[in-house]
């Protein structure tokens, strides 16, 4: 599972503009999230908003989750279903947290935000 996000945010309101969700192999390859773009645009980038925008993508993908065989073992038969879906929640957060720090919208440590600092090439 892996996701691919965007926002575009008005530096006056702080509100986003435009917005590009993609979540990739939780379905049928990448697919874009409409559902959750439409949360986006328009909203300020808090937890209300982070909120509906992870209940769009579940709208959106949770029926086309494809499980998968190989992770489905005798001491663990469920396999890891349930946690695979709860991966596009924690990509969406993480991105979160780094477009508020990157519009100034809110001041997160680099702690929280986990950054590598870039090597000189």
């Amino acid at each position: 599972v892996n996701g691919g996000f965007f926002v575009d945010v008005d530096p006056a309101t702080k509100k986003v503009t435009e917005a590009r969700v993609v979540i990739g192999v939780y379905g049928f390859g990448p697919q874009r999230s409409a559902s959750a773009e439409e949360c986006l645009v328009g909203s300020t980038l808090d937890a209300a908003t982070l909120r509906a925008a992870i209940a769009a993508v579940h709208r959106d993908f949770d029926d086309e989750f494809a499980s998968e065989q190989q992770y489905k073992t005798i001491d663990n038969p469920e396999g890891k279903d349930e946690f695979r879906k709860t991966l596009p929640d924690s990509f969406l957060f993480k991105f979160f947290q780094e477009a508020q720090a990157a519009y100034g919208i809110k001041a997160w440590s680099e702690s929280e935000l986990g950054l590598i600092k870039p090597l000189p090439l």
